[in-house]
């Protein structure tokens, strides 16, 4: 089972291993989240090598590119990266022995980190249970 949540949510028993997927955290800065923030979330690993390139969180960030865009670079850039996609191999083939749950800033998955990775890791393993929240 794979699941998707905002890291803001609080931990359930249900969540097995909690991954975080760093990209939008907001307008506090990097330092200020890296040091203050980050040390407060719960969560077991951080998916460091899912973690979009910062050209691209800045094309979105500006409006340069709307979402769309900006989802289909990011799948992308995950496939061309041959760390990143055994990085999602990793978690799909961890989804069939425990739960595995994806975590972000975001309050919702429609536009969400998290929603790209849990459906990348449905393609990879197509038996994947996928609960997207």
């Amino acid at each position: 089972m794979i699941q998707t949540k905002s890291v803001r949510t609080y931990p359930s028993p249900d969540d097995g291993m909690r991954v975080l997927i760093l990209g939008f955290e907001g307008v506090l800065g990097v330092d200020v989240f890296s040091n203050l923030i980050l040390p407060t979330l719960v969560y077991e690993e951080e998916a460091a090598s899912l973690r979009p390139s910062r050209l691209r969180l800045d094309l979105y960030s500006k409006g340069t590119i709307g979402w769309r865009s900006f989802e289909e670079l990011y799948r992308a850039e995950i496939c061309r990266s041959d760390r990143a996609y055994r990085e999602i191999e990793r978690y799909a083939a961890l989804s069939q022995e425990m739960p595995v749950t994806f975590l972000d800033m975001c309050e919702t998955p429609e536009c969400s980190l998290r929603r790209i990775i849990a459906q990348m890791c449905g393609c990879v393993i197509s038996k994947v249970s996928l609960l997207i929240e």
